[in-house]
């Protein structure tokens, strides 16, 4: 319960920082709220049905980090803190013995995703490649 509503919570500040700070793009907002905060509760009744497995989990922190991936590219951060990207896949090893190598593939892949959602084509800098790279080797760790 408490993950649903921390979910819940960063979805809503999201929205509000959009609203009031413009930063992130409204409309990119309210779209990856909507679908931080559906995945989310699905997560929730899975984990209520006792149906949550490592799978379900790393698919999971693959959402979560394509969400941290896109905002922060939406921000103009992604150049220097790109790599929070792989927080969820980190945190979903240690705790739900998720395969990190089978996540830090689509993590770094949604890094470069964000990137040119942005950015286009001329914002694939040495620092973003590098970052994804980094990634790509922490799941081979």
């Amino acid at each position: 319960m408490f993950e649903l509503i921390a979910r819940v919570v960063l979805a809503s500040s999201a929205m509000v920082a959009a609203g009031a700070l413009g930063k992130p793009n409204f409309d990119l907002a309210w779209r990856i709220s909507l679908f931080f905060a559906a995945y989310s509760y699905l997560l929730y009744v899975m984990e209520q049905r006792e149906a949550r497995n490592p799978g379900v989990s790393g698919l999971a922190a693959v959402a979560d980090g394509g969400v941290v991936a896109v905002v922060l590219a939406d921000l103009g951060l992604i150049q220097q803190f790109g790599f929070l990207s792989a927080v969820p896949m980190v945190l979903a090893f240690v705790t739900k013995k998720a395969n990190a190598a089978m996540m830090s593939p689509l993590i770094a892949s949604w890094l470069l995703v964000g990137t040119n959602m942005v950015g286009g084509a001329s914002a694939f800098t040495s620092e973003v490649l590098v970052q994804a790279l980094g990634i790509l080797l922490c799941g081979l760790a």
